[in-house]
């Protein structure tokens, strides 16, 4: 018979996890591991919690739960957990959410970032027993994960964000660019050009000048299927799109196409944000449900619920998964089946598809999921 005690937990089978161990003989507390190698960013005024995945899921009785606290090791270095300590109860275990999956949700107090590496000791987890009031009256069975919040009621407390890019995620713009430039023939192996090995100092000087010259912004050809994203505009959804842009001049283009293509969106809506190649990233919140792009550079830093990252030759490669993964993301290959479970946990997903077409699909389809309709 199984008393108390930790698994493996769904989805995690086969990544190496290791169950938690006492360090001592008399040790209360079971020391936890990452499960993955992840950055903590310094700490901001408004910043979204990291959540750092174990790969672990814990069972107790019925009058136990267990909890999660900091390590001392942990609090020299600035990581702090963002809830003081997690208190998990018995029925979390196997929950049909996300299978008791429990993660420690942290702060970096410090000025750096934090490189966090798999099987690094992140916390720790005691077993406890808990008394009854007087008159006890619990609630109804848990049919959710973590905080026993759908994220339907969640996202239905405010209007719906669905955010697009544009460049290559609305419109074809790179193609046509790299056809100019005779560089067609050359197959990127990484995400970002200014970093790919395949293009020589000369060429990525050329490509970025190209990404300057208003011209090619001009003549860019929407895909069919950009019409439709307004499609789930009412009173409950927002579709903002966000591009960003080397030049003033390439802005203002942007704009006007935009406001040409897309009459009834409001100017508010239209975020075309002037960078160099050095910031050349979004900061998307988590109060996004879906955010569509095709670069793994602005996945990685966006806090939306789902990231859609239609498939591209610069974005399928190992490297550009991982990258787009960071901060606590799961990649998810397919979704159809699995998208109402999706939107109840709590995770950030990374989601590949073929195009916009299924973007598009996939947006329609959770919101109809989240409305109940």
């Amino acid at each position: 018979m199984k008393v108390r005690g930790f698994e493996v937990a769904k989805g995690w089978e086969d990544q190496d996890i290791h169950l938690p161990t006492r360090s001592t003989l008399h040790a209360a507390a079971y020391d936890i591991e990452s499960a993955i190698d992840l950055t903590i960013p310094p700490f901001a005024l408004g910043q979204k919690p990291t959540f750092i995945p174990t790969g672990l899921k814990a069972y107790c009785q019925p009058d136990e739960y267990y909890y999660i606290a900091n390590r001392s090791s942990g609090s020299l270095k600035g990581i702090v957990m963002a809830n003081g300590i997690g208190i998990i109860d018995a029925d979390y275990y196997e929950n049909p959410t996300n299978d008791g999956h429990f993660q420690v949700i942290v702060y970096n107090l410090s000025d750096q970032n934090l490189h966090l590496k798999k099987g690094q000791k992140i916390a720790q987890v005691i077993f406890q027993k808990f008394l009854l009031a007087d008159n006890d009256c619990p609630g109804s069975k848990r049919v959710g994960g973590f905080g026993s919040t759908d994220a339907e009621k969640v996202f239905l407390k405010r209007p719906i964000q669905i955010v697009y890019d544009l460049d290559d995620v609305l419109w074809d713009l790179t193609h046509p660019i790299m056809k100019k430039l005779k560089l067609e023939h050359k197959k990127q192996t990484n995400f970002y050009i200014q970093d790919d090995p395949v293009f020589t100092v000369e060429e990525k000087s050329q490509i970025m000048r190209e990404f300057c010259n208003f011209e090619n912004f001009h003549k860019a050809e929407f895909y069919p299927e950009a019409k439709d994203i307004l499609q789930v505009v009412d009173v409950d959804t927002d579709v903002i799109i966000n591009s960003n842009a080397y030049a003033s001049e390439v802005v203002e283009i942007k704009k006007q196409r935009l406001r040409d293509y897309y009459p009834s969106l409001s100017i508010e809506n239209c975020r075309i944000n002037l960078v160099t190649p050095e910031s050349n990233r979004k900061q998307i919140s988590s109060d996004v449900l879906a955010f569509v792009d095709d670069s793994p550079y602005n996945i990685s830093e966006s806090n939306a619920k789902f990231n859609l990252m239609p498939k591209k030759s610069w974005n399928t490669n190992p490297e550009a998964i991982k990258t787009a993964c960071k901060n606590n993301k799961k990649f998810q290959k397919s979704w159809q089946k699995e998208l109402p479970e999706l939107i109840r946990d709590e995770l950030c997903y990374v989601i590949p598809v073929k195009n916009l077409n299924e973007a598009n699909q996939f947006i329609h389809q959770a919101i109809k999921s989240i409305k109940g309709v």
